[in-house]
C-alpha cells in the first residue's frame, strides 16, 4: 500500500462516514498522516465475531402444548426532529461531531425523574440567560435500570419538544464518544432576544 498524503476532501469524507457509525469509529487525527496509519490502528483492536452462533443442542424438545402468542409489542413514535431556519447545516454539523464550545454541563445521574426535569429546565433557562449556545446534558445510559433503557435518557426528547423547553431549545443530538457518547446530548440553544 502507498503512504500517501491525505487531503482536506478525503478527512471531511472520512469524518462524515466515521459520523454514520457508532461512537468507536476510527476517527482521522491530526498525527495520523495517512490512512495506513489510521488501517494500522484499526487491525490493532480487538476483533469481535457476531457472526458466530452458539452451538445447537443434540436434542430438540418437543412440546406437545400450544403456547399463547406474545402480545403485539407497540413501538414507540419517534418524535420529529426539531427543525429551524435559524440553524445553518453547517452548525448542525459541526454540533453533530461536537465540535462546538460547550458552553455548560449538567449531570442527571442520581436524580429521579421529577428532579431531572425541575433541574434541566432551571438550568436551560439559566443557560439561556446567560448567554450559552451549547450545553451538555449528561443522563447516563441507564444500564443499571430494571429494563436497561434509562428513565432520563429515554424521557429527555419528549421533554426537550414540550414547553418551555421547545421555547429555548433549537436542537439537540446525542454527544460524541469523548463528552458521554450514549449517555449524554449536546444542546443547541436559541440566543436570548
Amino acid at each position: 500500500m502507498t503512504d500517501k498524503k491525505i487531503s482536506q476532501k478525503d478527512k471531511e469524507l472520512w469524518d462524515e462516514f466515521c459520523d454514520s457509525l457508532d461512537d468507536d469509529a476510527p476517527i482521522l487525527s491530526e498525527g495520523q498522516e495517512s490512512f495506513a496509519q489510521l488501517l494500522e490502528e484499526i487491525e490493532q483492536r480487538p476483533v469481535v465475531n457476531l457472526k458466530k452462533k452458539p452451538p445447537k443442542s443434540e436434542e430438540k424438545k418437543v412440546d406437545d402444548e400450544v403456547k399463547p402468542a406474545l402480545p403485539a409489542i407497540k413501538k414507540k413514535k419517534s418524535l420529529p426532529i426539531i427543525k429551524s431556519k435559524e440553524i445553518d447545516a453547517n452548525t448542525k454539523k459541526r454540533l453533530r461531531r461536537g465540535k462546538l464550545q460547550i458552553d455548560g454541563i449538567l449531570d442527571l445521574h442520581g436524580h429521579d425523574r421529577y428532579q431531572a426535569y425541575d433541574r434541566l429546565v432551571s438550568f436551560i433557562q439559566m443557560s439561556q440567560t446567560r448567554g450559552s449556545r451549547v450545553v451538555l446534558v449528561i443522563t447516563g445510559k441507564g444500564l443499571l435500570s430494571k429494563d436497561g433503557v434509562g428513565v432520563i435518557k429515554s424521557k429527555l426528547p419528549e421533554w426537550l419538544h414540550d414547553a418551555p423547553l421547545s421555547d429555548i431549545v433549537l436542537d439537540y443530538t446525542l454527544a460524541r464518544g469523548k463528552d458521554g457518547g450514549g449517555g449524554a446530548y449536546y444542546l443547541l440553544l436559541r440566543k436570548k432576544k
